[in-house]
């Protein structure tokens, strides 16, 4: 459905053209806002994406990228001191979860679980998706029970 010029709506969720737009428009009456800040290439990005409640990194499953991975958090420690990003990773086996965390050296990674259709889960996946948003809050330190 064609909002305006700057949004629209499909399936229940109102997409942006841009950021600075989403930022702008009263956000009354959404109970979840979802950015997407790119690569984090320049200090403005950075800078919104710290004012965030829930920062998620969105990683590639590709195990020979964990060095780009490690080069970009290295990057990213000055404003990240504390560690407080969560890096989220496709599914992986249990023994490549560990080696994960263990590469990276943090324990803030989550691995979001497989969705056979995005448009159309079912109700097992609904509950493994929840499970994760759930992690991903307390690891902010947002109580669960705001849903």
């Amino acid at each position: 459905t064609h909002v305006d010029e700057s949004s629209f709506v499909a399936d229940d969720i109102t997409y942006f053209k841009d950021g600075k737009t989403a930022c702008t428009k009263s956000i009354r009456g959404f109970g979840r806002v979802l950015s997407d800040f790119g690569c984090l290439c320049d200090e403005k990005a950075i800078t919104e994406f710290n004012r965030s409640d829930i920062r998620l990194v969105v990683c590639p499953s590709a195990d020979w990228k964990q060095d780009i991975i490690k080069d970009f958090m290295a990057r990213m420690n000055p404003y990240d001191p504390n560690r407080e990003w969560i890096y989220v990773f496709p599914p992986y086996g249990k023994a490549d979860k560990k080696q994960i965390r263990k590469t990276l050296q943090t324990n803030h990674v989550l691995f979001f679980p497989f969705v056979s259709n995005p448009y159309s889960q079912n109700r097992n996946e609904q509950k493994n998706i929840q499970a994760v948003l759930d992690e991903a809050m307390l690891m902010s330190g947002i109580e669960c029970g705001l849903k």
